[in-house]
């Protein structure tokens, strides 16, 4: 087997979901493209705008596709290649765009709505208070786990990446001034952004700035903090915007590479005999379930349904593009998933590989080094790193900003200083202790406690509606199962070798290997000696109340299936009152782009090719 063979089964098993299982599920929605969405009966020109569809699409995976489907296979790869490939396969094909797609399908039906607020609405406030704690768990470990996998990745493999990404956050802001504040045009200020990152790329192989992981660690922090409490305009619009031009470059040309250059296959099928030495805490466990919550995006990701059901129903044109973008997008992510695995599995010897983020950009380079042989593949792997950093910078950004949010809704903690500073302090300490990556499984246990969430509220209202639910009973029933079987499994066995000592206990031993990475060998053991016994009691709190709240959920979700009358016709009222019979928008109407960096994206190339065409006119 092959990355060709590898990368025409992802393509021929995904174009035949859309083609037929996302339509089924579409008639079986009701989905009416003669009903008026949101984007236009609440037309506000800000937040509820009816956006060009491929626009929109841009838009949407951009801001799902995060640091999450790179890192996640590459970590879960040691289990093997063939885990990993099924699961992101079959998980985004039946799970994961099923999500996207009905949480998009459900908050289009609400005025545009969140998940969040349709849960509290059918499910009680209480239910939505445990989807706010979930939500608050999940981002401070995502906050500290990707800024420790970015510092290791910038100590380790590729210390020419920090270099760069710092380059490119300066062009990103000099960018934003340009555009927000002077004026200028935008194809003029695209050019100078797109300098920067060649700069950064270039200035990062001759001068890499090296700093110990601790440094790195809290200069990540801090940046995070910062980020989150700019105007947007400054810093993430403008980023995000040439962030679009490394996702064509970086991936496009890393999926092309594995197409034509059929790297055979160098990892075994299944491996579970290594995972030991890495640190990862699952040494001498079950494929399943930890292969799934290993690969905590990629496949399935309740990050998702926040996005769809948030910011892209508000933008909606049509309800027939919901196919198209909720689950058209997630295959999109899916398929970057499997890139990621492919470069770690075929484009590296075995014997090269570790789990993180120095794998999967070394593999990717080398994919693009197939379409671009006259360019030093270290440049290639530095340019890799870039790309995978500046999806962990928007990751981070994103998850500082929502923690804003949740500490907001659970505290009521209005000063967004306060209620920054304290996801920054929470964040830095969980990634100091040395938690991070032993907490891996708990982050993907977390994240798909939402997906079932989501898919149970989704049930609900569906329900309500007088529809079917065949489509989410698979979901519903495997994210449960393999969340609640990890999460209890873990527990068990870390309790039950806590009396053996540290060598026998897999997540102390998982503990002292990170602080010996952080701190030093020496240092390293010192600080484990003393603190692994907080450290695993704070690691085993967090995965104690995780599995008390998706009980609670599960628990909630059961008693109101079982008390509820449902109607025997679809009723489809949403929040403002309208039925599905109400006369839709003509298809014909004018699109307008959202504000966001792919609409800015499509601005550049439509001024560029009118430039163009002045010249050669003249």
């Amino acid at each position: 087997m092959s990355s060709t063979i590898i990368a025409l089964i992802a393509i021929i098993v995904f174009f035949a979901a859309f083609k037929w299982y996302a339509s089924a599920i579409e008639r079986t929605l009701g989905v009416d493209p003669n009903r008026p969405t949101p984007a236009h009966r609440k037309r506000d020109g800000i937040d509820y705008v009816p956006s060009n569809p491929v626009v929109l699409f841009g838009h949407h995976f951009a801001t799902v596709a995060g640091l999450g489907p790179i890192a996640g296979p590459a970590i879960a790869a040691v289990f093997g290649f063939l885990p990993g490939f099924l699961w992101i396969l079959l998980g985004t094909v039946f799970i994961g765009a099923v999500q996207d797609m009905t949480s998009l399908f459900v908050s289009v039906r609400h005025g545009g709505v969140s998940i969040m607020s349709i849960a509290g609405r059918y499910l009680g406030e209480t239910l939505r208070k445990f989807f706010l704690g979930v939500m608050l768990i999940l981002l401070i470990v995502v906050n500290a786990v990707f800024g420790v996998l970015i510092a290791v990745l910038w100590i380790g493999t590729t210390p020419e990446a920090a270099t760069a990404t710092w380059v490119f956050t300066l062009g990103s802001v000099i960018t934003g001034i340009l555009l927000y504040r002077l004026g200028v045009n935008l194809v003029v200020s695209t050019i100078v952004g797109l300098a920067f990152i060649v700069l950064g790329v270039w200035l990062g192989y001759m001068y890499p700035i090296k700093l110990g992981i601790v440094e790195w660690i809290v200069i990540l922090m801090i940046y995070a903090y910062i980020a989150s409490i700019l105007p947007v305009w400054l810093l993430l619009q403008p980023r995000d915007y040439l962030n679009t031009f490394l996702l064509i470059a970086g991936v496009g040309g890393g999926v092309i590479g594995a197409l034509i250059g059929n790297f055979p296959l160098q990892a075994p099928l299944v491996n579970t005999q290594e995972a030991f030495k890495f640190g990862l805490d699952i040494a001498n466990r079950p494929v399943w379930p930890y292969v799934s919550v290993l690969i905590a995006c990629g496949a399935a990701s309740g990050f998702h349904s926040l996005v769809s059901s948030g910011t892209t129903a508000k933008q909606l044109p049509n309800e027939k593009y919901i196919r198209h973008i909720g689950y058209g997008a997630m295959l999109g992510e899916g398929f970057l998933g499997i890139t990621a695995l492919m470069a770690v599995t075929t484009a590296l010897a075995w014997e090269e590989y570790s789990p993180g983020l120095g794998s999967v950009v070394t593999g990717w380079g080398r994919f693009l080094n197939v379409i671009l042989p006259f360019i030093d593949v270290k440049v290639l792997i530095t340019f890799a790193a870039l790309v995978a950093t500046a999806f962990g910078f928007t990751t981070m950004d994103s998850s500082m900003r929502l923690t804003r949010y949740a500490l907001h809704e659970l505290l009521g903690i209005k000063n967004i200083y306060v209620a920054g500073f304290i996801g920054f302090l929470l964040s830095l300490t969980i990634a100091l202790a040395g938690t991070a990556t032993p907490i891996w499984t708990l982050f993907g246990s977390v994240n798909q406690v939402l997906v079932a969430l989501a898919l149970t509220t989704i049930a609900v209202v569906l329900a309500h509606f007088g529809r079917r639910l065949w489509f989410l009973i698979p979901g519903i029933a495997y994210m449960y199962a393999t969340t609640l079987t990890a999460l209890l499994h873990t527990i068990t066995v870390w309790l039950y070798t806590l009396p053996e000592g540290p060598q026998k206990n897999p997540l102390i031993s998982a503990i002292y290997t990170e602080y010996s990475r952080i701190y030093g060998s020496e240092t390293g053991k010192a600080l484990a000696d003393a603190l692994h016994l907080p450290v695993f009691a704070l690691i085993l709190t967090l995965a104690v109340i995780t599995v008390i709240l998706a009980l609670l959920i599960l628990f909630t979700s059961i008693r109101w299936f079982t008390a509820a009358k449902r109607p025997r016709e679809p009723q489809y009222v949403d929040g403002e009152g309208v039925r599905g019979e109400t006369a839709g928008t003509p298809t014909t109407t004018r699109f307008s782009l959202p504000r966001g960096p792919f609409s800015d994206f499509i601005r550049f190339a439509s001024e560029l090719r009118l430039s163009v065409r002045g010249l050669f006119r003249k």
